[in-house]
């Protein structure tokens, strides 16, 4: 009541509820007369916390304002075990400054009002560059929410803007099928094309080729695929043999789960199980071998000098994931060997 009183306001009731009586403070009375006549030498107020929000990101990667989130091996509270990493999170000091600045636009895309999104598609597009996947990665997934947004709301060429900058499999799906129903079939197969001749993924190289089939009257295929596929055996026809080739082993691909997929659901397709334990050589480089811009398969093999000449066919993926292994493999013993001397 003395703080209203002091700001000239007559209207405020003792009766009022506790909300009502917030929400009103907040809306009509200055916050330095707050501050003065409302106990405001008893509180810290928070202002300007964002150099402390990014110092929390670059040691946690985790956009949080406060410690309530963290765990407490996080903190320091509890001991970790002996195999826990300390190396740098970030590359640089770009890559840390865009990560925080994307993953900020992302947090606050968990409100889906047009303000945000419209305020979110401002700093996706006139955000810093992303030097690095990984920062790529967090743009691309706040140019795909925000563009969905407005695709939604019939905003297309705002959507298309943001499904550019992301350039991700999800936006470049998002974009191709946009142009598609938009009567821009032209655009839309040049970056189909595009797609299957230098996927990102398999995923959007799968895709990239089933669109391209049904939509533009063809088979659209990247190099050697048609002369591979021509003669190959239907899945059923090799699936005993390959289950015997797993026998008691381990499921190893880059980026496992993509390939188990497939396979777990062929077997699915022939009423057969097909569980056996997996490895993925990306996030076992990630662990081992700290520190690179892109874990791609095609890049690891370039930093490594590993023999990839047919990227994206299975046979050449494989035999260069059978040397990510060998290299994972190889750090792990000499993990285990300093342990062993230093007890």
């Amino acid at each position: 009541m003395t703080g209203a009183q002091a700001a000239g306001r007559g209207d405020v009731r003792k009766s009022w509820s506790k909300p009502r009586f917030v929400d009103y403070y907040l809306a009509q009375i200055p916050f330095s007369v707050a501050a003065q006549h409302c106990g405001g030498h008893k509180f810290i107020s928070l202002d300007g916390t964002r150099p402390i929000e990014f110092l929390l990101y670059l040691y946690f990667s985790k956009t949080e304002v406060d410690l309530k989130n963290f765990a407490l091996r996080d903190l320091g509270i509890l001991r970790t075990n002996q195999e826990t990493s300390f190396n740098a999170r970030f590359t640089d000091g770009d890559e840390a400054v865009a990560s925080f600045y994307y993953s900020q636009i992302l947090d606050r895309l968990d409100v889906k009002s047009e303000a945000v999104c419209r305020q979110a598609a401002i700093d996706v597009l006139g955000g810093p560059a992303c030097g690095t996947d990984y920062a790529a990665d967090i743009r691309s997934r706040a140019a795909h929410q925000t563009g969905l947004y407005f695709e939604k709301s019939d905003e297309s060429a705002l959507a298309r803007q943001l499904y550019r900058a992301g350039s991700s499999p999800d936006c470049n799906e998002r974009l191709v099928r946009l142009l598609y129903s938009e009567g821009e079939r032209v655009e839309a197969e040049e970056l189909l094309q595009r797609m299957i001749d230098d996927p990102a993924s398999d995923r959007e190289h799968l895709f990239a080729t089933d669109f391209y089939a049904r939509k533009f009257g063809g088979r659209r295929t990247g190099l050697y695929t048609e002369l591979l596929l021509r003669d190959a055996p239907v899945f059923a026809e090799v699936a005993e043999s390959f289950m015997e080739f797993m026998g008691d082993g381990v499921f190893v691909a880059h980026n496992v789960n993509f390939d188990y997929g497939f396979i777990a659901y062929e077997y699915e397709r022939l009423e057969r199980r097909f569980r056996f334990p997996k490895l993925c050589t990306c996030a076992g480089m990630r662990r081992r071998y700290p520190g690179h811009k892109s874990y791609g398969l095609g890049k690891l093999c370039e930093v490594y000098g590993i023999e990839l000449d047919n990227h994206h066919l299975a046979l050449c993926d494989a035999r260069a994931s059978v040397h990510l292994l060998n290299l994972i493999n190889r750090k792990r013993h000499e993990e285990v060997a300093q342990g062993a001397e230093a007890a």
